[in-house]
């Protein structure tokens, strides 16, 4: 019989359609509460007969940890009583935490099509032929390669990558398909603070490593260096985990390693550093506007601002948020089509965060009733310009491109 949402529970929506019960979560599965309603609701529904549950992660976020081995006990569950959980809908995020995991070999992902699974005797190609097939390597360049390997202790791929013959995106990207191991973009949401807790922060940066999420007995580490035996063998022995290496720029590694382990949104610390390349690249100001910029020098309000823009570009991000409230001012990143908070401020720094975002844009400090638009250019290894629109409400949106 068809069970209306409220049958099952007041807390997750679901529908009945044929012999498959949907699902759908509203909200980011990475609180207590929130993985504790769908796990509830998908009891309940196997209580009531319904065996064949699909999960829709449309309104959701991100995934933790958690949320994960939830969702395979579940799934255990149901294959018990004769029937399956299945996903649908879930966002690049999300996606990409299903396929470094290796989920979707557990649970099946309705919409996406997975990846063939590469053979044994594909996996024994050399990296430089990899490199080669693909056209972004000589066989010239192969062979010098490994001439100066046999007089080094380096590995073939850091000499590819320190000789710019490629890109580290390109020879990580070679390397999965060679070791079938995944290779993920970092970013915010793919990691899981609480799993990062599980190594110490000082073990993590010398070892260069960040610890992405954990499933059962299975730890995902995102690293440079998918042969560093050494440093699993470390965290496994710390950790008592099996260890499962991701394959990561290291740059990303290292710049998210203060994301994860700060512990909190409400500091600059979230944001890191300004690169010393970082330019924000000024428009003629009005004498009002210089003094209120001579004002800020030396404040921590334009080391902040410049942090917001370089992480939003850093992330990928088409546009950014900041908007006020009583108590805080929330700033959001839309990454991959999906608004993360990034880091929240202290509202009594709301204003001197818009005086220098209208100062950078040129716009008019002092008008605060009517919306204004602007547009803000910075020099971060390319040219960037960010079109700025300012609201009576004190929120501001900036458009990326």
């Amino acid at each position: 019989m068809n069970l209306a949402p409220e049958a099952v529970t007041n807390k997750v929506p679901s529908t009945k359609v044929g012999i498959m019960m949907h699902l759908a979560p509203r909200t980011t599965l990475t609180d207590e509460t929130s993985i504790e309603e769908l796990a509830s609701t998908s009891e309940e529904c196997l209580q009531n007969g319904d065996t064949h549950l699909v999960i829709d992660l449309s309104s959701v976020q991100v995934v933790n940890s958690a949320a994960l081995e939830m969702l395979m006990s579940i799934h255990d569950r149901a294959i018990r009583m004769g029937g399956w959980v299945k996903l649908t809908r879930a966002n690049p995020i999300i996606q990409d935490i299903l396929r470094l995991t290796q989920f979707t070999r557990y649970i099946s992902l309705l919409d996406t099509k997975t990846p063939p699974q590469t053979s044994e005797l594909s996996t024994q190609k050399r990296l430089g032929d990899i490199l080669v097939s693909k056209g972004l390597l000589t066989e010239k360049r192969v062979n010098e390669a490994i001439e100066l390997q046999k007089r080094s202790s380096r590995r073939i791929g850091q000499i590819i990558i320190d000789k710019d013959w490629a890109s580290e995106n390109d020879v990580l990207t070679a390397l999965s398909e060679q070791l079938s191991i995944p290779y993920v973009r970092l970013r915010s949401g793919i990691y899981d603070p609480a799993v990062a807790l599980l190594v110490k922060k000082s073990t993590a940066n010398r070892l260069r490593v960040l610890p992405l999420q954990k499933v059962r007995d299975t730890i995902y580490l995102a690293t440079g260096d998918p042969q560093a035996i050494p440093a699993f063998d470390e965290i496994q022995q710390h950790t008592g985990l099996r260890v499962q290496p991701v394959l990561a720029r290291r740059e990303e590694i290292l710049r998210c390693l203060n994301d994860a382990y700060s512990g909190s949104t409400n500091t600059l610390e979230l944001l890191g550093d300004v690169d010393e390349d970082f330019e924000v690249v000024e428009s003629a100001f009005t004498d009002d506007y210089a003094a209120i910029d001579e004002m800020a020098e030396g404040s921590p309000v334009i080391n902040l601002v410049n942090s917001l823009v370089q992480r939003a570009i850093r992330d990928g991000a088409s546009d950014i948020h900041i908007e006020p409230s009583r108590n805080k001012s929330r700033v959001r990143c839309r990454i991959d089509g999906v608004l993360y908070e990034i880091t929240s401020l202290k509202s009594e720094m709301h204003p001197a965060i818009v005086s220098r975002l209208k100062v950078m844009a040129n716009l008019d400090i002092a008008e605060r009733r009517l919306p204004q638009d602007g547009r803000i250019q910075v020099l971060h290894q390319r040219e960037v310009t960010a079109q700025i629109a300012s609201y009576p409400t004190g929120s501001f949106q900036g458009l990326i491109y």
